[in-house]
């Protein structure tokens, strides 16, 4: 469980069991702390922050909701000990680094396979059967998914697709085309690999027929259904 969280990307800290209760005896106060009231010095500093993320990464969340951001920095000012958002607008000029981090922290990917089932038995009963009606075997199916995160979603509707060509007993030529704008969760939906707790919103028969489980526990989705998905950086303005 340990190196399945540390293989996320997403940890804070990796510690010893002895160096943990400091950690979070320190972590405490922040978790806690008032969150900061928004006024004009306060409007100020975010706009001082959406710069260095507009700069570093080319996304522009100036229209996200303050309330949203703030809680995303106030846990990044957390997890680094500093106690004010002027001192943490000083940080991210001195360590540009940490606007990577917070950039991520920002993009909170929620994802799974066959994510809420009820709107997958929808998509397989009444959508997908209508992409395939009157089209001949070899003709293409384009479907596209937005904000594919680490591509649970897209797999859950390339194993859709393949499972109604199996029924039809013909071959199409399937494309989709999943984006994100998180670079670390596109490289790791390419990858196709993923932990053995996906088990849990999988059916036995869905695991042995499109993943293959290695040595160290870890699923690897089939080859014919990771060639179904192409996965692009969603590229910004």
């Amino acid at each position: 469980m340990p190196l399945s969280a540390i293989a996320t990307g997403q940890v804070d800290y990796v510690l010893k069991p002895e160096e943990m209760p400091a950690q979070l005896i320190a972590y405490i106060p922040y978790v806690f702390g008032k969150t900061h009231q928004v006024t004009s010095k306060f409007e100020g500093l975010m706009k001082n922050i959406f710069n260095f993320l507009h700069i570093k990464t080319g996304h522009d969340f100036s229209h996200y909701k303050y309330g949203t951001i703030n809680r995303r920095v106030e846990r990044r000012m957390a997890v680094l000990n500093i106690e004010n958002v002027n001192e943490y607008v000083r940080y991210l000029e001195q360590k540009p680094a940490e606007v990577e981090v917070l950039f991520h922290d920002l993009l909170i990917g929620v994802t799974s396979f066959l994510r809420n089932p009820e709107a997958y038995e929808a998509l397989q009963e009444q959508v997908i059967p209508c992409l395939f009606a009157g089209k001949y075997p070899e003709s293409s199916i384009r479907v596209w998914v937005p904000g594919c995160s680490t591509g649970e979603e897209a797999y859950s509707i390339a194993i859709l697709l393949q499972e109604q060509m199996d029924n039809l007993n013909q071959n199409f030529k399937v494309q989709i085309f999943a984006t994100d704008i998180d670079s670390k969760a596109i490289e790791k939906a390419r990858s196709g690999l993923y932990p053995a707790n996906i088990a849990v919103d999988m059916s036995s028969e869905r695991l042995k027929r499109f993943f293959t489980l290695d040595s160290d526990g870890y699923y690897h989705i089939q080859h014919n259904i990771r060639e179904m998905v192409i996965f692009f950086r969603a590229g910004y303005h």
